[in-house]
């Protein structure tokens, strides 16, 4: 059943991946020949490739799981190329946030989708001999939210690096409607990995100097959401973004982004007043809402991508609007912002490139944000965490008022961040601003961030 991927939300549903777990850890106990270890394996390589299914392997203790058999099952996988293939797989969709930060765990699997993407896009069908194309470029794009693996693939000289992956584009970027959704997915990915590598400054410049390149995804940013993409099978889209998303992204990390849309606020819902602008994961909806109607119990109003503010067809340049209007940027900052989002990195960027005030909010006030977010965090904040709701509410609607009004400057501070494209911004005061703004906000009760990551070690 597994193998329908219409059918994936329903045997997630009734616990099917729970059950391929504990079955695995079975066969691996008994190592009976048997025992259908084929189609277990497929079943949970089909299971993981939507976001679901993933979760409920990693609740399940999959990844130990996979572990035990190859060691147990050594032998059998050994004759077996076809089954051992779908374990890179599997390890590459379902490995967590920090399994990917060593590379340690995940090296091997990168180096077989690689293996495999190459032989694939060589053979006429797109097929290697373990399986299709878009199988290695999906989880491929879904490991690349990661840094550490970016830079292992833009240093990686047997397939010729980022200049590889700009050649895939090209030879697939041009399609019918009537092509099978596989070419589509090959595509939807090449995108998102393009702008995973954009966001690195070690490939900025070589890729603002392809004009070829910087017109073919212009081309993508300025075309309407293509209706193609809705053959995807939305399981199998795994949180990538828009092909047409992922191209303004790319051009935002290459500062060629230009809003297309009209600003007129009818259609893009946006006010007249600078009110403050969300960004967030839409996997902490929960918290941004309550955040916005107890704000609102402070007679304060925020943009958010909810609530029928999204009235065209390209969300991704409505949020740009709002952000470029905003008088201040709300970063909800959680691991599901800092590391399971390229879109969340496009907006926090566009931001900082907009030198927009930012005021983080931490859902966990024990949480560090990730180094390439982190270092910008050097103004206001709130941390929630255990602390009362509406204490911290209060003191996000004093800093929110007190942003309304312009008390801060900014000044440039020359780092020596390695791959950052980005200047980093700290909030400097003015003698009378600094006056207004104790008026305002008792001293004691202003608090600041101050970024854990060194600028001169961040980028190890």
């Amino acid at each position: 059943m597994s193998d329908s991927k219409s059918l994936l939300p329903t045997v997630i549903y009734f616990g099917f991946p729970a059950k391929l777990v504990e079955w695995l850890n079975m066969i691996s106990k008994r190592n009976m020949s048997s025992d259908p270890l084929d189609s277990l394996i497929v079943a949970m390589s089909n299971v993981s490739q939507c976001e679901e299914g993933v979760i409920a392997l990693n609740n399940a203790c999959a990844i130990n799981a996979l572990e035990i058999s190859e060691s147990a099952l050594a032998n059998r996988l050994g004759k077996n190329h076809f089954t051992s293939s779908f374990y890179p797989r599997i390890y590459a969709m379902i490995s967590t946030t920090d399994q990917l930060k060593t590379l340690t765990f995940v090296k091997p699997a990168i180096d077989y989708l690689l293996t495999k993407i190459c032989e694939a896009n060589a053979s006429t069908n797109l097929r290697s001999s373990t399986g299709h194309l878009y199988e290695y470029l999906v989880p491929l794009a879904k490991l690349l939210v990661n840094d550490n693996v970016a830079t292992y693939l833009l240093n990686n000289n047997e397939i010729g690096g980022l200049a590889f992956f700009i050649e895939l584009l090209y030879k697939h970027d041009v399609l019918s409607v009537n092509d099978l959704f596989v070419k589509h997915l090959i595509r939807l990915a090449l995108y998102n990995i393009l702008c995973s590598f954009a966001f690195h400054q070690s490939v900025q410049q070589e890729l603002k100097e392809n004009q070829r390149f910087i017109k073919t995804i212009s081309e993508a940013s300025n075309s309407s959401t293509s209706n193609s993409e809705t053959c995807i099978p939305s399981s199998l889209r795994n949180n990538l973004m828009s092909i047409k998303a992922a191209a303004d992204g790319i051009l935002v990390y290459l500062d060629k982004f230009k809003i297309s849309i009209s600003n007129d606020n009818t259609v893009v819902n946006t006010p007249v007043k600078k009110i403050p602008m969300m960004s967030y994961s839409h996997k902490d909806a929960s918290f941004c809402r309550s955040v916005v109607a107890a704000l609102k119990e402070h007679s304060i109003s925020v943009w958010i991508d909810e609530d029928g503010h999204c009235l065209s067809n390209d969300c991704w340049e409505e949020i740009a609007i709002a952000i470029k209007n905003a008088s201040t940027v709300l970063i909800v900052v959680s691991e599901n912002y800092c590391t399971k989002s390229d879109s969340c990195r496009v907006e926090a960027t566009y931001a900082i490139k907009l030198k927009i005030p930012i005021i983080a909010l931490y859902i966990d006030e024990d949480y560090q944000a990730e180094p390439w977010l982190d270092i910008h965090l050097t103004g206001l904040h709130v941390k929630f965490g255990k602390k009362p709701l509406t204490e911290r509410i209060t003191r996000l609607a004093t800093y929110i008022a007190a942003r309304n009004h312009p008390l801060a400057v900014t000044e440039p501070l020359q780092t020596q961040m390695g791959h950052s494209s980005h200047e980093v911004f700290i909030p400097s005061m003015v003698k009378e601003d600094n006056n207004s703004l104790r008026a305002k906000i008792p001293e004691s009760n202003i608090e600041y961030c101050v970024p854990k990551t060194s600028p001169r070690t961040w980028s190890k």
